[in-house]
C-alpha cells in the first residue's frame, strides 16, 4: 500500500477545515452530501450520534422487505435464540460459537459512520468484538487469504427469502487483512443495548470504511478461503 505524501495529507486537512465552513453555511446540506434519511441532518460530518429511533426505523434488510420502513415490523418474526456462528475453511480447527459464548468475550464500544450506496448515512455507537479475536479462536492457516460471511437462511421467518430477488442466503466477503483489521467488528449491540432484529440481531458485521452492504446482518457462518469468494 502506497503511503500518502505529507503535502497531500496537509492539503486534505485544509480541505476538511473548508468543508466545516461549508457545512456551517449550509452549502453541503443544500447539495445533499451526507444527508441522512429520513431526518436529512448532517450528523455524519458533525460527528453527532444519529437518533436511535431513526436508526431502528429505517433499515435495508431485503430478507424481509425492500421497504425500509416495513422492516422494523417484519423482522420481529426472526427467532434469534438459540444462535451459533460457525467458523470453517482454512483453519486449524472448525468451531461453532454460541451467542452466550460470544457475549463472554471482551467487548469494545466504537462509534462509526454507516454509509449506504443509496446516499444516506448515519453515525452509530456499536458494541461488539473485534473480529480478529474471534477468528484467532479457530487458528487461521497461512493459506487463508479471504474471509466470507453468510447470513442465516430461514424463508419461513424471513418472508422475502421466498422470492428470488437475491441469491439467498446473503453472502459477503473481505480480504484477510480487512477482516483482521482492529476496526472490524462483529457487533452484538448498539446504543448500549442488544442489537434490534431490524438492525441485524443477534450478530452482524460492521466495517466502517466500507459501504453498508458489506456489513452483513444475522451472521451464521464465517469461512476462511484461499480463493476470492464471489
Amino acid at each position: 500500500m502506497k503511503v500518502t505524501s505529507w503535502q497531500t495529507y496537509c492539503n486534505r486537512r485544509k480541505f476538511l477545515r473548508l468543508s466545516g465552513s461549508l457545512i456551517a453555511s449550509g452549502a453541503f446540506a443544500a447539495s445533499g452530501v451526507y444527508a441522512l434519511s429520513p431526518s436529512n441532518r448532517n450528523d455524519a460530518l458533525a460527528h453527532q450520534i444519529t437518533p436511535f429511533e431513526a436508526v431502528t426505523s429505517y433499515n435495508n434488510y431485503y430478507e424481509f422487505s425492500s421497504n425500509k420502513k416495513s422492516v422494523k415490523r417484519l423482522a420481529q418474526s426472526l427467532i434469534i435464540q438459540p444462535w451459533t456462528v460457525k467458523i470453517s475453511g482454512e483453519v486449524e480447527q472448525e468451531i461453532s460459537i454460541s451467542l452466550a459464548e460470544l457475549m463472554k468475550i471482551p467487548h469494545v464500544s466504537r462509534t462509526y459512520p454507516l454509509r449506504c450506496v443509496e446516499g444516506w448515512s448515519a453515525v452509530i455507537p456499536w458494541q461488539g468484538i473485534e473480529l480478529s479475536r474471534i477468528l484467532r479462536l479457530a487458528v487461521p492457516k497461512s493459506t487463508a487469504k479471504y474471509v466470507s460471511f453468510e447470513s442465516v437462511f430461514r424463508p419461513k421467518q424471513m418472508l422475502n427469502q421466498r422470492r428470488k430477488i437475491l441469491p439467498w442466503p446473503y453472502r459477503e466477503a473481505l480480504t484477510i487483512d480487512e477482516a483482521t483489521h482492529p476496526l472490524t467488528l462483529l457487533a452484538t449491540g448498539m446504543y448500549n443495548q442488544n442489537l434490534t432484529k431490524q438492525n441485524g440481531a443477534p450478530v452482524r458485521l460492521v466495517v466502517p470504511w466500507k459501504y453498508g452492504f458489506k456489513s452483513i446482518k444475522a451472521v451464521s457462518e464465517i469461512r476462511l478461503t484461499q480463493d476470492q469468494p464471489k
